[in-house]
């Protein structure tokens, strides 16, 4: 994986996985926590075809949890020609980590 600097509030982060190229956008707040993820190039089924739309992941609200600092909300969903289509929202209430 390589990472290139934006600017003060993020980074693109671009990985190869079994041949697959991707590029993520992530951006950060003052604290250096994520708080979003951005790609021009996400592919999702709609009706029985397979598009690629820009997609979005939206986190906040951090709490520590065994030690790890992580997001309790997010949510995520695709820039459609026709506005947001929120896909999913969740909240983490309880989190639990092995270390090994």
């Amino acid at each position: 994986m390589q990472w290139e600097a934006v600017d003060e509030r993020r980074a693109i982060a671009h990985l190869t996985v079994s041949g697959i190229s991707v590029s993520l956008e992530f951006s950060f707040n003052d604290n250096g926590e994520i708080t979003g993820l951005y790609t021009e190039d996400r592919y999702g089924k709609f009706g029985d075809h397979y598009l690629k739309y820009p997609w979005e992941g939206r986190f906040r609200n951090y709490q520590i949890f065994s030690g790890m600092k992580i997001p309790t909300e997010g949510e995520v969903g695709w820039h459609l020609p026709g506005g947001w289509w929120l896909f999913w929202k969740g909240r983490i209430v309880a989190a639990e980590f092995e270390f090994r």
